[in-house]
């Protein structure tokens, strides 16, 4: 499950937005809950006050790390901000295994830092001028940072490309990572009916 996100410098977030779903004791509506998560939430707000856009953020990793379908946009950074770096940060609980995935892109496709930590252990770590590869079968991948496409997720090439042992923790944990983002999914309706994940292609919500 999802347990929290934030976002910081991304369309109309100039400062760092932390959106948690952990909720102490909730007894208004225990249906909503299960382990001490939100499973359940809704957002409302005033036109124009970036309720779609948080939809929009959370929604980013879906074009990280899978082939579904996104909808990229054409403003990425905020504008009042000098910097045109947006950071996303992402933690998740599978069973008793906790992954937090974080990410920097200074466009909607372009990838400058990336960092997977699951169970406090770094396991991917990207930058410019440094990799880390922390998965038994997967340290002797073969990537050339110099000819690195800054679209290409690193901990996406991990998963593709590595063969992991079964019945270990952090293996299960990352597996789990892909199998909740694969299906993710938003629909939207303000000028046309689309949606983002699940699927690849473009349909309507319709069909």
């Amino acid at each position: 499950m999802l347990v929290r996100f934030s976002v910081e410098n991304y369309t109309n977030f100039k400062e760092r937005l932390e959106f948690s779903f952990k909720v102490g004791e909730y007894t208004f509506n225990t249906d909503a809950v299960k382990n001490a998560i939100l499973r359940t939430a809704v957002i409302y707000g005033p036109n124009g006050s970036g309720k779609s856009n948080l939809g929009c953020a959370i929604m980013d990793i879906v074009s990280v790390l899978t082939e579904k379908h996104t909808e990229m946009k054409a403003h990425y950074a905020n504008l009042d901000n000098k910097s045109d770096v947006a950071s996303f940060e992402y933690e998740f609980k599978f069973n008793k295994s906790s992954v937090i995935y974080k990410y920097s892109k200074n466009s909607a496709q372009e990838i400058l830092k990336e960092e997977l930590l699951i169970n406090d252990e770094k396991m991917v770590y990207y930058t410019s001028d440094k990799i880390l590869i922390n998965f038994k079968n997967a340290k002797n991948l073969q990537l050339d940072l110099k000819n690195k496409s800054p679209q290409l997720s690193l901990v996406k090439y991990v998963y593709l490309n590595t063969i992991f042992e079964p019945r270990v923790e952090q293996n299960i944990a990352f597996k789990n990572l892909f199998k909740f983002v694969n299906n993710m999914l938003y629909f939207y309706s303000l000028t046309y009916n689309s949606y983002i994940g699940f699927r690849s292609g473009v349909e309507t919500i319709d069909k």
